[in-house]
């Protein structure tokens, strides 16, 4: 940049002394050739200085164009060299904004990374924490708001608090009755633990609607089990009883290997589910007998219309005797 400039003002200056150079090579010239400038006899004043000062004054007035014009190329010059080092700044602000930008990725990319770390680290380190108490046995287990268990086991422990096995019986505690250093030593959180509730509330709430539907659908078949008493189909009936026995038996089964969990494990009847063995086992156990209850009374159904039939059947017997 600073030899391209150095450069053309020289040939600035170069140029201008070659135009005030020609001028005057035109001028002094012509005045040679000119006859009518040369001094008349008896004048101290003619014709040729008169026009000479008219040359002169040309001479002048190119000299100023000149000048005027080396100003303007300077300027021209200037704003050149100013447009080039804007220029080279846009370009250094471009490659600061791309370096910028690649650190930003990477560092973004090293959070994302720290972030994963201290996700896997927490989990590993809350579930280490659980298990170490788990079935931990204490004599006495008061809470905050005043209340206390005796001769008390910890059976459970998840993000909405814990399950503990007492004198008088089972309880549940949810995070916010706990005591504020059990918290600390479980890694348990207030907020997440009210987003468990809630979500644990929305599953049950989906099994209650689900249970209705099948309460509604038990309602419905009995109905049909009702109208079917009227006329009945014997056939029909007797399939039915079929079909409801096994349910009997698969619920007796489930009842079962509930109760065996119940004595084994700790834990939940399923991932998703919110019941306990126990729990299941007794669910199970009143599913069975109203089975047994359905079976029961469509049996005396099919006992009865099996003996209307048999009746219908022997009455024109009776009537040709």
């Amino acid at each position: 940049m600073s030899a391209f400039s150095s450069d053309s003002e020289s040939g600035v200056v170069v140029y201008l002394v070659g135009v005030i150079f020609l001028v005057l090579i035109g001028t002094g010239a012509s005045l040679l050739m000119d006859d009518s400038i040369k001094p008349a006899v008896g004048s101290s004043e003619g014709p040729s200085l008169r026009d000479g000062q008219a040359k002169l004054s040309q001479i002048n007035q190119a000299y100023v164009l000149a000048q005027l014009d080396l100003e303007e190329r300077k300027k021209l010059v200037l704003m050149g060299k100013e447009r080039d080092r804007e220029r080279e700044e846009l370009r250094g602000l471009k490659g600061s904004i791309q370096t910028a930008k690649r650190e930003s990725e990477e560092l973004r990319g090293a959070i994302g990374d720290l972030q994963h770390e201290w996700i896997e680290y927490r989990e590993n380190r809350r579930l280490s924490l659980r298990q170490k108490m788990l079935r931990t046995e204490l004599e006495t287990f008061e809470l905050p708001s005043g209340k206390s268990y005796r001769d008390v086991t910890i059976t459970s422990i998840d993000d909405t608090g814990v399950r503990i096995s007492h004198a008088s019986g089972m309880a549940r505690i949810v995070v916010a009755d706990l005591p504020v250093q059990m918290r600390r030593d479980l890694d348990l959180d207030l907020e997440a633990a009210a987003e468990a509730l809630a979500e644990e509330r929305t599953r049950q709430n989906a099994r209650l609607a689900q249970l209705d539907k099948n309460e509604a659908m038990r309602e419905k078949e009995e109905a049909a089990a009702e109208r079917a008493v009227k006329t009945p189909n014997l056939a029909v009936l007797k399939e039915k009883v079929e079909i409801i026995r096994a349910k009997r038996d698969e619920a007796l089964r489930d009842e079962q290997r509930a109760r065996a969990n119940d004595q084994s494990s700790s834990q939940r009847s399923g991932s998703d589910r919110l019941e306990t063995w126990g729990e299941r086992a007794v669910r199970m156990q009143k599913n069975a007998m109203r089975y047994d209850l359905q079976i029961q009374a469509l049996t005396r159904v099919i006992e009865k219309a099996e003996a209307d039939q048999l009746a219908s059947e022997s009455e024109p017997d009776e009537l040709q005797e």
